[in-house]
């Protein structure tokens, strides 16, 4: 995620739509996260209640899977096993 201040912002307005288009852009104002640029598409998605949900629902899986010891590495190790 880029994050830009509000000045820079104003100089590079055209640019930062464009990358927003692939990941969320953070705009600071006086120093502090202030506003997130986003993709409509993003925006949609996490603005549906059962996305949200669901969103919701993996992040408590991931912080319940890595609490207990599952790393991405281990993820990638299991998956690439049953792969073959």
């Amino acid at each position: 995620m880029q994050i830009f201040s509000s000045s820079k912002v104003k100089n590079n307005f055209s640019n930062l739509i464009d990358m927003s288009q692939y990941e969320p852009v953070v705009i600071e104002k006086e120093g502090r996260d202030d506003v997130v640029m986003m993709s409509m598409e993003e925006y949609q998605l996490i603005s549906n209640p059962a996305v949200a949900r669901l969103h919701k629902l993996c992040e408590e899986v991931r912080a319940e899977a890595e609490a207990n010891g599952l790393t991405e590495d281990k993820l990638a190790e299991l998956l690439a096993e049953e792969d073959e």
